[in-house]
């Protein structure tokens, strides 16, 4: 439940749940382009979430249902997100043409010493990357786990609500995918209220912030930062998204970078997660 990674364009409920709004989306393929068939954002209480976690189940699912009837969407099944920040990945060797029990065994047995808390109370998910060049008897496989408690809370949530969480991935993936990066050359900033987050391929940043969230020289500095982190080339694009994503952030982190900078759909920047969550395919 938690993953499958890399399958896209599919058609489930996105459900974007932050501290301060569920968001919620349906779409429809047209001609082979996503249209909106349904959405609606509806406020969320403080304390339904703690440190990202779902600490109100039922709270929750009463404003997941109010959301769901005002949007008049179809669908119940969903796809959610954690923060990328609360996954741990790795890229393991084992031998080819494993049934798949023995796989999770072994990937269960390779993932322990990188996990910082008991295997039990993890969530696994992991990617097949195909043969590994220099010994094709081998495969690579991409293994992802995160701390369990981050999803009791959602998947109680949502069935209260008459929902099921089809698919749990990172928010990296679904914004990625949300603005058409397949590659390194675009990376995503998410701007909330009290936060700032910078996504690309296989890496993330978080920064809690306060009132300089609202001076863009400030959001423009803190990319900055975080470029110069990156392990690789820089992104010849960036994009913004989140409920606080304005022209003005846009245009000073492109005055000041230098890089192409856009908002995610000017006139619903704070849909990105959910819409990207919204294209994925049911596993």
């Amino acid at each position: 439940m938690f993953g499958r990674f890399g399958k896209d364009a599919g058609s489930l409920l996105g459900i974007d749940i932050s501290c301060c709004a569920v968001r919620l989306l349906q779409l429809r393929q047209v001609a082979g382009a996503f249209e909106v068939r349904a959405q609606a954002v509806q406020t969320l209480a403080a304390g339904v979430l703690q440190d990202g976690r779902v600490a109100d189940p039922a709270q929750l699912a009463q404003v997941l249902g109010d959301a769901l009837a005002r949007s008049g969407a179809t669908l119940r099944e969903a796809a959610l997100a954690i923060p990328a920040t609360a996954v741990l990945s790795k890229t393991v060797q084992v031998p080819a043409g494993l049934a798949e029990d023995a796989l999770i065994a072994r990937l269960c047995h390779e993932a322990e010493p990188f996990i910082p808390f008991a295997l039990d109370e993890a969530a696994f998910d992991f990617e097949c990357r195909g043969s590994v060049a220099h010994d094709p008897c081998y495969e690579a496989v991409g293994v992802y786990a995160c701390h369990q408690g981050w999803l009791d809370g959602l998947e109680a949530a949502l069935e209260l609500a008459g929902l099921r969480a089809r698919v749990v991935e990172t928010d990296s993936l679904a914004l990625l995918r949300a603005v058409g990066a397949d590659d390194d050359a675009v990376a995503v900033v998410r701007v909330e209220p009290g936060h700032w987050a910078l996504h690309a391929q296989h890496q993330a940043w978080r920064a809690d912030v306060g009132a300089a969230a609202d001076v863009p020289q400030a959001l423009a500095a803190c990319i900055e930062r975080w470029l110069q982190a990156l392990e690789g080339p820089a992104p010849a694009r960036l994009v913004v998204t989140g409920a606080a994503a304005d022209s003005a952030r846009a245009l000073e982190v492109q005055r000041r970078l230098g890089i192409e900078t856009t908002v995610f759909d000017a006139a619903e920047p704070a849909l990105a997660l959910a819409y990207g969550l919204a294209m994925r395919r049911a596993p």
